[in-house]
């Protein structure tokens, strides 16, 4: 995640210095990565409340099965949020 200062940076800048929108894109990529990776945890969070209910002979958790199903939309509404920021200050670096 940028910084206040690399934020800073940017914007004094003007988009001036090539490392930035290197910086940017490195950054979007990381978000990808960390989207594909929750949803990958969600995923398998799933399957194990499926497998242990299996395994214990009882329907599975309602509470739990929630938890797990109210974790994704909301932290991939912040990975969006902060997605959001680096797509807009690559926006202002390739107006340059």
């Amino acid at each position: 995640m940028l910084t206040v200062d690399q934020r800073e940076a940017i914007l004094d800048k003007r988009g001036d210095d090539e490392k930035i929108i290197i910086d940017l894109l490195d950054h979007a990529r990381l978000w990808a990565e960390l989207r594909r990776t929750l949803r990958l945890q969600v995923d398998s969070a799933r399957e194990f409340i499926t497998s242990y209910s299996e395994r214990c002979q009882q329907p599975p958790s309602a509470s739990v099965s929630r938890r797990v199903e109210q974790m994704e939309p909301v932290i991939d509404g912040k990975i969006d949020r902060i997605d959001g920021v680096i797509q807009d200050l690559i926006q202002i670096v390739s107006l340059r």
